[in-house]
């Protein structure tokens, strides 16, 4: 039951994928981010669904001996007084700085890149 249910969503939505494993009663869904797993998840729970969910991990794919996992490109215009919380925030997430613009006395528009697993549970301090 569960199984069509999947099956349905990846034809109605780009759910890019449903594979089961070795473990009865178990499938692992690929998604495009944590906000359409999320949908799918609610929208499963409110159709009378019990399911039991894992922590997310990021789809790692491997090519010429060289392992490839998803980047968020990240562009962030902020104010001159928050300049370094941006760049600590990148820093912490092992995110690189790609490049910074001073737009005097708008601010800054600083440009980066991070993998995107290092973001998830990002909740900045307001």
């Amino acid at each position: 039951m569960v199984k069509d249910r999947l099956d349905r969503e990846s034809w109605v939505t780009s759910l890019c994928g449903c594979s089961t494993p070795s473990v009865p009663d178990a499938w692992e869904v690929q998604g495009r981010g944590e906000l359409q797993l999320a949908v799918l998840i609610e929208t499963m729970r409110r159709e009378g669904f019990e399911l039991t969910v894992g922590k997310p991990r990021s789809s790692r794919r491997s090519w010429t001996a060289k392992v490839h996992e998803p980047v968020e490109h990240v562009t962030i215009d902020v104010p001159e007084e928050f300049v370094g919380n941006v760049t600590t925030l990148l820093a912490t997430r092992k995110g690189t700085m790609t490049d910074m613009v001073n737009h005097a006395p708008v601010g800054f528009v600083s440009n980066g890149e991070s993998r995107r697993v290092d973001w998830w549970g990002c909740v900045p301090n307001s």
